[in-house]
């Protein structure tokens, strides 16, 4: 998969000749709902290169619409499972207050200067642009008389309700993690790669919350399994107010700690 930025955009232009299939979204958590966005627009029955447009962090925390506690996935996270599932080319956007005034018309205008676009896959609840100005009515209407296909994906249920990022979130908080693994497709796990140290006291390592980009549960002690350089192990962590805390009878170098 390539990797570039909304910056550079234009580059690939030159680089990509034949029709696209393209999905635009957040994606925080690329939970199962998501996941049906991306599927349908990886195995697109136009055979159209796969593109995918998110960010690198959400812009509703830069917006500051409503408090988000953290991320779901971290970005290495997010990129990998994009890879993992089929896509091609990944434009990453880095959301800022400069880019929220732009207009979704103008957005869309860029896109269709640059791409063959055959087919546009969004969610039921898709809006983009300066205060939400274009949705699916104004993204269909963009594309009258052109060959472009518009393909809205309905909700992703479980347990009879829509599965969304705000009630995975939930869940997490409340160390519900069978909940949570249900509504990724995957266990829930820190991603602790772009960490090259820990705090260490009297055998105890231990990351600040404020550290950590990632959503942790409320305090209280976890069974978790830790993915290290020597091996996957079990263990506990405890997660307080301030920092989550754990012991290693080795002294093996954490990278990642799942949540079971």
């Amino acid at each position: 998969m390539k990797i570039i930025s909304w910056e550079d955009i234009s580059i690939v232009k030159s680089q990509i000749t034949g029709p696209v299939a393209i999905s635009i979204g957040v994606f925080d958590g690329l939970h199962i709902g998501h996941q049906q966005l991306v599927k349908t627009v990886v195995h697109n029955p136009d055979k159209a290169l796969p593109l995918i447009f998110t960010f690198t962090n959400n812009p509703a925390q830069v917006l500051k619409h409503r408090e988000i506690e953290g991320k779901i996935l971290s970005l290495k996270q997010k990129i990998d499972k994009l890879k993992s599932m089929g896509v091609a080319w990944t434009v990453l956007i880095d959301f800022s207050f400069e880019f929220s005034k732009l207009a979704g018309s103008d957005f869309i205008n860029t896109l269709q200067s640059l791409f063959d676009i055959s087919r546009i896959v969004v969610g039921y609840n898709f809006a983009i642009g300066y205060r939400k100005d274009t949705q699916i009515d104004e993204l269909r209407e963009a594309f009258i008389g052109s060959s472009t296909n518009i393909q809205v994906i309905g909700p992703t249920t479980y347990g009879g309700r829509i599965v969304s990022s705000s009630r995975i979130r939930k869940e997490i908080k409340r160390a519900r993690f069978f909940e949570v693994r249900q509504m990724l497709g995957q266990d829930y796990f820190l991603d602790l790669s772009s960490f090259e140290s820990f705090q260490k006291d009297e055998g105890w390592i231990s990351l600040r919350r404020k550290e950590l980009a990632q959503m942790l549960p409320d305090e209280g002690l976890f069974r978790v399994f830790f993915d290290t350089d020597k091996g996957k192990t079990e263990g506990e962590v405890i997660i307080d107010r301030e920092a989550i805390k754990w012991k290693l009878s080795s002294a093996a170098e954490v990278k990642k700690i799942y949540f079971v």
